[in-house]
């Protein structure tokens, strides 16, 4: 190999790392609800099925993984014919605490709507999308139910018309198997990701999202949820600043290569 051809590779070599790292970063898919592949629970579940208190931390889609997250406080549930709480933890003491924060050991069944307020206003152009966490059931996206969301403003009130409907299909598969007491079954969390631009329906930017209503979308109580909040994709230009730092390296190794 000459040692022009060899700059060559080198050099393209070291464009393709800046461009994965700037262009290759995790971004939004427009329009598009994403089943999480994989969760991320404090305490790591040492048995199945784990009946220990535990937390979501993190998740993975499409094989990247999110860490930054929020969970959402609950309030005006409406329905909800049984909580659900770790077999070795204690009642949350009422259907909204049990759906507040990030306890994937707490649930209710059978809701038929429920107001969530976020941890931050999400804008139209903030790098933030959120997430929901409901009980597969039999452990299978499959049996996962279908839900209508909604944008609150600060007040709480709608904003326009916007909604987003989440389908059964849209779930990732089952992240973990639960022990809970007030249930005969274990539970089996499921969840998914959606972002601003996946509403529809409504006139105007869709912005100052401040919370989100979840509606049963048969119209019954079969909806039976776990938690909801906020996530931070990463800023494009964290992505960039890691790419002026290794392209010096690897330029380095061109020249010293080249002796």
């Amino acid at each position: 190999m000459t040692r022009r051809c060899h700059d060559r590779i080198i050099w393209v070599n070291a464009m393709a790392i800046c461009g994965l790292v700037v262009f290759g970063t995790a971004t939004f898919a427009s329009a598009t609800v994403l089943g999480i592949d994989a969760a991320i629970f404090t305490p790591t579940p040492d048995a199945t099925p784990e009946p220990d208190p535990t937390a979501l931390t993190g998740f993975t889609i499409d094989g990247a993984t999110y860490s930054d997250i929020n969970g959402a406080t609950a309030s005006d549930v409406v329905g909800g014919s049984a909580r659900f709480y770790a077999a070795n933890g204690t009642d949350s003491g009422s259907h909204a605490a049990a759906l507040s924060g990030l306890s994937v050991t707490d649930a209710v069944a059978n809701v038929s709507s429920v107001d969530f307020t976020l941890a931050q206003t999400v804008n139209a152009a903030d790098n933030v999308g959120f997430f929901m966490f409901e009980i597969t059931k039999a452990g299978t996206s499959a049996s996962a139910d279908a839900v209508t969301v909604k944008p609150l403003d600060t007040n709480g009130s709608l904003i326009s018309t916007w909604s987003l409907l989440i389908n059964s299909s849209d779930y990732g598969a089952y992240l973990g198997q639960f022990d809970v007491a007030g249930s005969s079954t274990d539970i089996f969390p499921g969840g998914v990701v959606f972002s601003v631009d996946d509403f529809t329906g409504g006139t105007g930017e869709l912005t100052g999202i401040a919370g989100l209503r979840f509606i049963d979308d048969q119209g019954t109580t079969t909806w039976d949820p776990i938690l909801a909040g906020t996530y931070v994709v990463p800023e494009p230009s964290a992505m960039v600043m890691l790419g002026l730092i290794l392209l010096p390296g690897v330029l380095f190794w061109r020249r010293k290569w080249a002796r």
